[in-house]
C-alpha cells in the first residue's frame, strides 16, 4: 500500500495465479483501507480517496479487448461519477503483446516492462525507449538487484561504500574549508581592530605633542605618522585651541 503527497491511498497487488473471489477481495481491502483512515472521533470529510491497482498475468475479463480498465461507481441513469473515492484499475498483461519497436503510450511501456524486463539485459534496456522514462529505468535497476549473485551484491555494496565515503570525505573537506574561511574572517577582523586601534594611539600622542609645542617633524618622526597626517592633525589642534 502507497499515499501520496494528498494522503490518497493506493493498493497496488501483482497477481500470477488466477484465484476465485478475487475481484471481492479487491473490493474488500479497497473498502477496508478506507474505513481504516477514520479513527475514534474522526470526522467523515477527512476520508482520502483509495485506488486499487492490480496487475494480473492472466486475463480476468475476457469480453474487455483493452489490457487496461478503470472501474468506479456511476449513477445508473445518468452515468456521474459523484461517489468518486473508490476507484478500480485492472491491468491484465497477457493482452498487451505489442513489439518493443510499436509502444505508443506509458501504460503498454508499463506493461511491455512487466512481461519481458526479467529476462532484459541492460544493452536491450539501452537500446530501446523504455530508459527515457526515469521510473521505468530505476524499476528495471531494482529488479536487477533480485537477480544478483551474492557476489555481485557483495561488489555492488562495496561499490555504493566507496562512492557514499568519497561524498563524505568531500563534504567533510567543504566543511572545514568553511570553518578556515571563518577563522580566517575572524583572525583578520581582529588584526583590522588592532591596527586600527594603534593608529588611533598614535593620533592622539601626536596631538598631545604637537600642544606640547614639539615641532612637526619630530611629531612625525616619534609616532611615525608621515608629515601629511601630522600637518592635518596640527590643523585640528589649532583649531580646536580656538575654539576653546
Amino acid at each position: 500500500m502507497c499515499t501520496d503527497e494528498k494522503k490518497n491511498q493506493y493498493i497496488v497487488e501483482m497477481q500470477v495465479a488466477k484465484e476465485k473471489g478475487f475481484i471481492k477481495r479487491a473490493q474488500y481491502y479497497a473498502s477496508k483501507t478506507y474505513a481504516s483512515q477514520l479513527d475514534v472521533g474522526g470526522q467523515y470529510h477527512h476520508l482520502k480517496e483509495v485506488i486499487f491497482l492490480a496487475i494480473t498475468d492472466f486475463v480476468m475479463f475476457p469480453k474487455k479487448k483493452s489490457g487496461k480498465s478503470d472501474h468506479v461507481i456511476l449513477d445508473r441513469e445518468s452515468y456521474e461519477n459523484d461517489l468518486k473515492d473508490f476507484s478500480f484499475t485492472f491491468l491484465e498483461l497477457p493482452k498487451f503483446n505489442q513489439d518493443i519497436k510499436n509502444l505508443n503510450t506509458i501504460i503498454e511501456e508499463w506493461a511491455y516492462f512487466f512481461n519481458h524486463a526479467e529476462g532484459m539485459t541492460a544493452e536491450e534496456l539501452a537500446a530501446s525507449d523504455l530508459i527515457k522514462d526515469h521510473a521505468i529505468r530505476r524499476a528495471y535497476e531494482e529488479l536487477k538487484h533480485f537477480s544478483w549473485t551474492q557476489e555481485e551484491l557483495v561488489q555492488y555494496e562495496q561499490s555504493k561504500k566507496i562512492d557514499m565515503d568519497n561524498e563524505a570525505v568531500l563534504e567533510q573537506k567543504f566543511d572545514e574549508g568553511i570553518e578556515k574561511g571563518i577563522e580566517k574572517g575572524i583572525e583578520k577582523g581582529r588584526e583590522e581592530g588592532r591596527e586600527e586601534g594603534a593608529e588611533e594611539t598614535k593620533r592622539a600622542n601626536a596631538k598631545n605633542f604637537i600642544r606640547m609645542g614639539l615641532s612637526l617633524e619630530d611629531v612625525s618622526k616619534g609616532t611615525n605618522l608621515s608629515m601629511q597626517v601630522v600637518k592635518k592633525l596640527a590643523e585640528e589642534v589649532l583649531g580646536q585651541d580656538k575654539h576653546n
